[in-house]
């Protein structure tokens, strides 16, 4: 007759409850890289776009913005 103490030693036991905590761990693995890339890229997009729109303010000192946002580049 099977008993806890005897089922909770048993292989199979081991094998259920191992197998979704390596799943689980091995997706905190592959998707922690992934999202930093995706932020890294971010902001890499962003600080591309804000180089673009400084050679902009630069590029036309006549145009309608205020004279507070020209003397800030």
């Amino acid at each position: 007759m099977l008993t806890i103490a005897t089922l909770l030693r048993s292989l199979l036991f081991r094998v259920l409850i191992l197998t979704p905590l390596f799943v689980m761990l091995s997706e905190v693995l592959i998707y922690t890289p992934s999202i930093a890339r995706f932020r890294l890229t971010y902001l890499e997009e962003r600080l591309a776009a804000a180089g673009l729109a400084a050679l902009a303010l630069q590029g036309r000192p006549d145009a309608w913005w205020p004279t507070s946002w020209r003397e800030s580049c």
